[in-house]
């Protein structure tokens, strides 16, 4: 089945698979035949628009991970979904990342602190980070859209 099936039987909505599982990103899993877990929106598709070429990677105009709708789905390059991705402001950073240890707050806090001439090894035992990552918090390279202030 290719592009010979009409997307016009499809709502303008997002649609959802009933049995898909969502995966640590909020995609859909799907079990094959061969019990190989697939995000579902792949799936659809293949099943409505064809083959997926190689290297290229299936995207959401909705940027709803759980939609399986093939009129919301697209076919782009990882620098395309990444441009699209920080165009629309959907890019996570700072507390939002699973690996993230301070918080907003705690980089305000460490920022002001260290205007306070507290050592950055002081502030980086108390935030139990390492001495580099208290540094790049203070200069700025980290935690970009966090204001820094005192400057």
């Amino acid at each position: 089945m290719t592009q010979s099936h009409s997307l016009s039987f499809f709502p303008d909505t997002c649609i959802f698979p009933l049995d898909g599982k969502p995966d640590k990103f909020g995609y859909a899993l799907l079990s094959t035949a061969g019990q190989r877990r697939v995000r579902a929106h792949r799936i659809a598709y293949r099943l409505f628009k064809g083959a997926i070429p190689q290297g290229m990677v299936v995207m959401h105009t909705c940027d709803n991970p759980l939609c399986i709708n093939p009129k919301h789905l697209k076919i782009g390059t990882h620098a395309d979904n990444y441009s699209d991705m920080m165009e629309k402001g959907r890019n996570v950073r700072g507390q939002g990342l699973w690996t993230a240890k301070l918080t907003e707050n705690d980089v305000k806090d460490i920022r002001i602190a260290r205007l306070q001439n507290e050592s950055y090894g002081e502030l980086a035992k108390r935030y139990s980070v390492t001495k580099a990552t208290i540094i790049s918090v203070i200069k700025g390279r980290t935690w970009k859209h966090v204001p820094v202030v005192g400057v």
